[in-house]
C-alpha cells in the first residue's frame, strides 16, 4: 500500500529530472520556441488589455478631479463677481453720502433700471411720484456730477433725461482761475455731445475749464459740475461764442444715481 501511494509522487519526480535534464541540454529548445511563440501574443494582449483599463480609469478620475476643480473655479468667480458688486455699491453710497452732507440736498437715491428701448438717452428709475419724485428735478451721479432730469413721473417709475439729448438744456457757468464765472446755455447734441451756447466774446474761457450750473433755473441748484471745455469756437462777427464740453460722468455706466428734491420751506 505504502509503495502505490508513493509510485505517483517517484513519477513526477522523474519527470522533472528528464525535463530539467532535456532543458539544459537544448533537446526541447524547438519545443520551447513553438510554445513562446503561441503563447506571448495570447499574454501581450492580456498586458495590453490591463492598461487599456487602467488608462480609462485613470482617465475617469481625471475627468472627475476636472470637473470638480472647474465648479470650484466657477464658484469663486461668482464670489468675485459678487464682492466686485457690493463694492461698488458701497463705493456709491459713500460717495453719495459724502454729496450730502457737504451740499446739504435733500436726496432721493435712485436705481437706473435700464434705458427706454425706443429713446436711448431716457433712463428709467426705480423711484416715481409716490417718492416724491417731480418732473424738470436734477439726477446726478453719487459723486454729485449733474447726469440728467426728470421729464416724466409715475408713481412707481421716472424717466431721466441726459445732457447729451437734444432736448435737454439748463443755464450754466464757466469757472475759470482768478475771474468771475461767465454764464451761458447747456444742451444737448442730438445724443452725441454737449453744447454750451451764448458765451460773451470779451470772456477768458479756455480749454479744461470746469462747467457748472448757475442755479438761474427753478429747482437746480448752483455749482452742479456739467463738463470740462473740450473746444472753443468764436467768430470775430459774432457776439457770443460756444464751446463743447466733455462731460465728467459716464452715463452708460450709470447705476445709482440721486434725485434732488425741492428745498422745504
Amino acid at each position: 500500500m505504502r509503495l502505490s501511494a508513493s509510485k505517483p509522487f517517484l513519477t513526477l519526480i522523474i519527470v522533472l529530472l528528464a525535463v530539467m535534464i532535456f532543458h539544459y541540454s537544448g533537446i526541447l529548445f524547438p519545443v520551447e520556441n513553438l510554445a513562446m511563440k503561441v503563447l506571448t501574443p495570447i499574454g501581450s494582449g492580456f498586458y495590453i488589455f490591463g492598461q487599456k483599463i487602467q488608462s480609462l480609469w485613470k482617465a475617469d478620475v481625471s475627468l472627475a478631479d476636472y470637473e470638480k476643480l472647474q465648479a470650484e473655479k466657477n464658484q469663486l468667480i461668482a464670489k468675485n463677481a459678487e464682492l466686485q458688486i457690493l463694492e461698488r455699491e458701497n463705493d456709491e453710497l459713500r460717495a453719495s453720502l459724502n454729496f450730502k452732507k457737504e451740499k446739504q440736498y435733500d436726496t432721493l437715491m435712485a436705481t437706473v433700471l435700464g434705458r427706454d428701448p425706443t429713446v436711448s438717452n431716457y433712463f428709467i428709475l426705480n423711484k416715481g411720484s409716490k417718492d416724491g419724485v417731480q418732473n424738470n428735478l436734477p439726477v446726478v451721479s453719487p459723486e454729485g456730477m449733474l447726469v440728467g432730469k426728470i421729464i416724466k413721473v409715475e408713481e412707481n417709475l421716472s424717466i431721466m433725461l441726459i445732457p447729451t439729448d437734444t432736448n435737454f438744456q439748463t443755464a450754466a457757468a464757466i469757472l475759470g482761475e482768478g475771474k468771475n464765472s461767465t454764464s451761458g446755455l447747456v444742451h444737448g447734441e442730438k445724443g452725441l455731445g454737449i453744447k454750451m451756447e451764448f458765451i460773451p466774446q470779451d470772456e477768458e474761457v479756455f480749454r479744461g475749464d470746469v462747467v457748472v450750473t448757475s442755479g438761474l433755473e427753478l429747482n437746480m441748484p448752483k455749482g452742479l459740475v456739467i463738463g470740462q471745455i473740450a473746444e472753443l469756437k468764436r467768430e470775430s462777427r459774432d457776439i457770443f461764442g460756444e464751446a463743447t464740453i466733455s462731460p465728467l460722468a459716464v452715463y452708460e455706466n450709470l447705476n445709482t444715481v440721486m434725485v434732488l428734491l425741492p428745498q422745504k420751506e
